[in-house]
Order: C-alpha cells, then sequence, then structure tokens
C-alpha cells in the first residue's frame, strides 16, 4: 500500500471543488487539512497568518477572493483600506496614520482602540482640536481650558476626565452655571439653592450629591424617601409633616392637651420633633 494520499483518494481529490483542489495544486498531503476519520470539518493552519478574533470566523473568500489562494495579500490596508479612509474620530487619513491596524486595534474588533502616545512630540491639539472645540459639557472653548488634554484626560479615554480645582479662585458658577440651571431634580433655581457647589458636591462627579438636611432623611424612619415626598409644591423649600402623618386633628389635639400653645400644624411639629420621633 502506497503512503501516498492520492493513491487511495484520487477520486475524492477530484471531486472536492470548494475550494477546487486540483486547481490549487492540492494533490498531496491530505493530512494537512483533514482528519483520518472523516473528510468534512477540514481546518487549513495559517501558519503564516495565525486566523485570530474576527479573522477565524471569516470566510474563506472574504480573504481569498475567487478561489485563489496562493499570494493572498497580508497587509492590513490590503482589506481595509476603505475603513481606514472612512475613520473620522479621529481622521487617519489627514492625520496620516500608520497602515497597520494591529498598531493600534486588535484583531476582534475595532472598538476599543488604543493608541501609544509614546515619543508623541506634537501638542494635543495638533491631532484632538476638533475634540476640544466640539466639547460643550463643560464647554472648553468658552471656559479657555488648557489645550493640554492631559491636565484632565488619560490616553486611554475622553471619559473620567478629572480637573483639579486646586488654585482655582473663580465661583462654582463661573464654570458651572448651565449645570446649576439645567438641574431639575430637585430643581436648583427654583428652590434657591446656593450656588456653592461643593456644599454638596465633591469634585469628582456630580452624581452622589449629600445635601445637609437638619432632619435626619439620611437615617431612621425617614432614609430614602424623594424629595417630593416632602416637598409637595415644585420650587419651594416648604415641607409638609401632615401629608404623610394625617392624625386625626382632635386625636393630636387630645394627645397634646397638656403642651401650651399646641396647634396642629407643620411648623407646629417640627418645632417639637426636630428629629422626628414620637417621643421628642
Amino acid at each position: 500500500l502506497s503512503p501516498e494520499c492520492i493513491s487511495c483518494h484520487s477520486a475524492e481529490l477530484a471531486r472536492a471543488t470548494s475550494p477546487d483542489h486540483l486547481a490549487q495544486g492540492w494533490v498531496d498531503n491530505c493530512q494537512d487539512c483533514h482528519r483520518p476519520t472523516v473528510w468534512g470539518g477540514a481546518g487549513f493552519r495559517h501558519v503564516g497568518f495565525p486566523l485570530t478574533g474576527a479573522h477565524a470566523t471569516a470566510n474563506c473568500e472574504a480573504c481569498h477572493v475567487g478561489g485563489v489562494f496562493a499570494g493572498t495579500p497580508q497587509d492590513c490596508a490590503d482589506c481595509h483600506l476603505d475603513a481606514y479612509q472612512a475613520t473620522t474620530d479621529p481622521d487617519h487619513v489627514a492625520l496620516n496614520f500608520p497602515l497597520r491596524c494591529d498598531d493600534c486595534h486588535s484583531t476582534s474588533a475595532w472598538i476599543p482602540a488604543n493608541f501609544s502616545h509614546a515619543g508623541i512630540s506634537d501638542g494635543c491639539v495638533d491631532c484632538h482640536l476638533p475634540d476640544y472645540q466640539s466639547t460643550t459639557d463643560p464647554d472648553h472653548v468658552a471656559q479657555n481650558f488648557p489645550l493640554d488634554c492631559e491636565s484632565c484626560h488619560n490616553t486611554k479615554s475622553w471619559f473620567g476626565g478629572g480637573f483639579n480645582h486646586a488654585g482655582i479662585t473663580d465661583g462654582c458658577v463661573d464654570c458651572h452655571l448651565a449645570d446649576y440651571q439645567g438641574a431639575n431634580d430637585p430643581d436648583h433655581v427654583g428652590l434657591g439653592f446656593p450656588t456653592e457647589c461643593q456644599i454638596c458636591h465633591n469634585t469628582n462627579t456630580w452624581d452622589g450629591a449629600d445635601f445637609d438636611h437638619d432632619f435626619p432623611i439620611t437615617s431612621g424612619a425617614h432614609r430614602g424617601f424623594d424629595c417630593a415626598d416632602c416637598h409637595l409644591t415644585p420650587g419651594s423649600a416648604s415641607f409638609s409633616c401632615t401629608h404623610c402623618h394625617e392624625h386625626r386633628q382632635s386625636r393630636m389635639a387630645d394627645k397634646h392637651d397638656e403642651v401650651g400653645g399646641y396647634v396642629w400644624s407643620t411648623p407646629a411639629c417640627y418645632s417639637c420633633h426636630p428629629d422626628g420621633r414620637e417621643e421628642d
């Protein structure tokens, strides 16, 4: 028995048309792609161009056009030039980005990309001026933000920027007036909130603000209440105790018959029960 595959499998070789084995000159070494137990599930080991990420699931025809396998281009731009030319954020063509996609991208997806800024001598805005000019929250141009992006951002993402407020002598609303005026839960303008943002917020994020109530709303039975549960009138800091504690007026009068000057009203409730406890 000849050890050559073709000595037994010439018929199978002639029938193999997808891809066309004879046209490609694949007449021996079946074991390079096939298992000895079955023809199906063949796989070619791309030693010269390992298929990883999205390349591993691509159809053969996507790279081997017209069934031609020999001499297939291996440069990124041979397949991805259209994507390169269409990319505008940042503009790869205008900024003369390299044609080697793997300098910034993985084979799994275009996003996220990671550009190494090591050795870059240009200023940030030489590449990122459109980003700087289009940023409106906060408005970098109007607020005269520095052009050195790294003052607030890292090289991986615009998000999560941190501005160092040390040495800033301007008032908060000199930069954050739009944020103050746009805050409606609660309505900062309508409720006459102070314009010193740091009273409630920290310098890292607007979220997680903490307003210092004399009345304990962060502990006890009133913990977790929404502002509107007590402040019934939008735009007003006035509050109601009797809205939730609707004790009968006559019953409350009986319980307070020994309290001088008792009246059934929210200010009276609060003046005697500043901690919200019945026994006060």
